[in-house]
C-alpha cells in the first residue's frame, strides 16, 4: 500500500507542476516568473525523489 500512496503523491505533484507551468507561461513580471519557476524546480526535485523511492519498492516486489 505504501507504493500506492507514493504514486498518488507523484500524481498530485505532476498536477501542481502543470499548474505552475501554466502560471509561468502567463507571467508578466520577472519576479512572479522567478517565483513560480523556483516552485517548479522544487516540485520536480521532490517528484524525482518519490519516483526513485517507488522504483526501489517495486524493484524488489516485481524483480526488475
Amino acid at each position: 500500500m505504501r507504493v500506492k500512496a507514493l504514486e498518488k503523491a507523484i500524481e498530485k505533484l505532476n498536477e501542481k507542476i502543470d499548474e505552475y507551468n501554466t502560471k509561468v507561461s502567463i507571467m508578466r513580471t520577472a519576479e512572479d516568473k522567478a517565483y513560480y519557476e523556483s516552485l517548479i524546480l522544487a516540485l520536480e526535485a521532490g517528484r524525482a525523489k518519490l519516483v526513485r523511492e517507488v522504483e526501489q519498492h517495486t524493484k524488489g516486489e516485481y524483480g526488475f
